[in-house]
């Protein structure tokens, strides 16, 4: 479990790491080690290239002169040696994969201290521009986008066949920046196919990747598509078969010149009846106990609430109404204040009309005499029958009712 904390360590000392897992490696580790510190790493002296592959960066490379020096280095696991030099046996080019690409590595220099005959060798230019071909990006193959309604086709066609059993993969990201892996169906030997979803103006970049059965990246391309303008603005030819469908199924005329298109002929106005009189019937339900409910409730606010017995005379008025008697209407208004001590109400005598000389106040009835029956009298309370002070009698409203109460009685 020490691994990665004896990995940190090596890197910071600037060593090598051997995730080895059994000991009896460790006198061969040591040993290859000793060799690599005890030897020069910059090797310098006349030496001869040999070449040991055939790739393309050394098959027109028939002679080379000598290089007077390079760097020792190890070759890489993955790494494929084209030339070598010294009696090492050390790697002068060499080069590997790395994920897509290539990577190549001289180990000399190109100027005059180790590589001075190279500079002035007539087969110079010709080397130099393989090996930067060899891991220059080279286009396999080429893509294709065509939009159609709100989808999208891709074609991808590579250079070389592409061997049975790959899998090739087109990563599509469209203008918002969002990537989606597509399948693409192959077609023939070269070219593969596949649909996704298109339909939003801007972009698109569409890269494609085969990669063999065993897993290994065999090629990959890649390209971009552009959608310029949406759907509606598409020069697409006019439907006519679904246009004169519609227009037999809603009753037209069918196909028509252009001049036809406003002609009102045999076309009756539109018109729509629509029965309101249960919609008002309703809106007057809802509003009449609102109606009457605003008319005959009045907000009183203050310290002093003021109660106005007006339109019916008095709340006698009121009690004889409920028992089938006919009020008498009177002008006086009696004016009842709740907040102040029980005591007879005041009587106000009607406004004057302009020009016409006020009727003197009639005079209280005696008391020996029946009380009025009329229920806007104006007869004040005896005040013997007002509550006394300090007494919960509640208003002076209701010691009106309860004196009006005993006259009846007494009547």
């Amino acid at each position: 479990g020490a691994a990665q904390e004896l990995r940190a360590i090596a890197d910071a000392g600037g060593g090598r790491f051997y995730p080895g897992r059994d000991l009896q490696q460790l006198p061969d580790l040591l040993l290859e080690e000793t060799k690599v510190v005890s030897r020069q790493l910059i090797v310098e002296g006349e030496f001869l290239p040999e070449i040991t592959s055939a790739a393309p960066e050394v098959a027109q490379l028939d002679s080379a002169p000598r290089v007077g020096g390079y760097l020792a280095t190890t070759l890489r696991p993955t790494a494929t040696q084209h030339l070598r030099v010294g009696d090492e046996q050390d790697p002068l080019l060499a080069s590997w994969q790395v994920g897509l690409g290539r990577v190549a590595s001289w180990t000399s220099d190109a100027g005059a201290r180790w590589a001075g005959g190279w500079t002035s060798w007539e087969g110079a230019p010709t080397f130099w521009a393989d090996v930067l071909r060899s891991v220059a990006r080279s286009p396999q193959g080429s893509v294709e986008v065509r939009f159609d309604t709100d989808r999208a086709e891709g074609t991808a066609a590579f250079d070389q066949p592409v061997p049975d059993g790959a899998r090739v993969v087109a990563k599509v990201t469209d203008p918002r920046g969002a990537a989606r892996d597509v399948t693409l169906d192959r077609v023939d030997d070269r070219t593969f196919r596949a649909e996704f979803a298109g339909g939003e103006v801007g972009t698109y970049g569409v890269g494609v990747t085969a990669t063999g059965s065993g897993g290994e990246a065999l090629t990959a391309i890649s390209g971009t598509a552009e959608l310029g303008y949406s759907r509606e603005y598409a020069g697409e030819p006019t439907d006519t078969e679904l246009l004169e469908a519609l227009s037999g199924r809603t009753g037209g005329r069918g196909s028509i010149t252009s001049a036809q298109a406003f002609d009102r002929a045999d076309l009756p106005a539109g018109r729509r009846a629509v029965d309101l009189g249960w919609w008002l019937l309703l809106l007057a339900a809802v509003l009449w106990p609102l109606t009457l409910a605003v008319s005959r409730l009045r907000r009183t606010s203050g310290p002093e609430a003021v109660v106005r017995l007006g339109a019916l005379g008095s709340i006698g008025s009121a009690v004889e109404g409920l028992r089938g008697r006919r009020p008498e209407r009177t002008g006086a208004s009696v004016t009842l204040d709740a907040a102040r001590s029980p005591g007879p109400p005041s009587v106000q005598p009607p406004a004057a009309s302009p020009g016409v000389p006020p009727e003197a106040p009639a005079p209280p009835p005696a008391p020996s005499g029946p009380p009025s029956s009329a229920v806007g009298s104006t007869s004040p309370v005896s005040p013997e029958r007002a509550p006394a002070d300090g007494a919960d009698s509640g208003s002076s409203l209701e010691s009106l009712l309860e004196a009006k109460r005993r006259r009846r009685d007494g009547r």
